[in-house]
């Protein structure tokens, strides 16, 4: 996966989080049991034989384990990311030291063909 495909999904882990808590509220008394309290003792049954908490409990420890993961992939990516620049840097410093060794030394090889011509048009009169 690419960055954008993992921080597109930390926001849809983000968004599905806060969707559940708006229906985790399942834990909380609804308004009948506040405008009814004989309600309330049977609606605190059903939620425990549903085991609504425990649930919750561990829905949200999932979706913190997958938030852990989609966040070590995104260091990760980084991480290689940084690695390439860091390569990209070191070529183009060894470029740099090629290109000006040939700035230095052509200059010093081509006089010294020069030099050599001149000897030998010497020699040859």
């Amino acid at each position: 996966q690419t960055q954008k495909d993992i921080a597109r999904n930390l926001g849809q882990l983000v968004l599905d989080r806060h969707t559940i808590y708006l229906y985790a509220d399942v834990l909380d008394s609804p308004d009948v049991c506040w405008e009814n309290p004989e309600v309330d003792p049977l609606y605190k049954l059903v939620g425990n034989f549903l085991e609504l908490s425990p649930r919750v409990d561990l829905l949200n420890k999932r979706v913190e384990v997958v938030r852990e993961l989609l966040s070590l992939l995104s260091d990760e990516l980084k991480s290689k990311h940084a690695s390439r620049l860091e390569e990209i840097i070191i070529y183009l410093i060894a470029l740099e030291i090629v290109l000006n060794l040939i700035k230095d030394i052509v200059p010093l090889v081509w006089e010294t063909v020069a030099q050599s011509v001149k000897h030998q048009g010497k020699a040859a009169v």
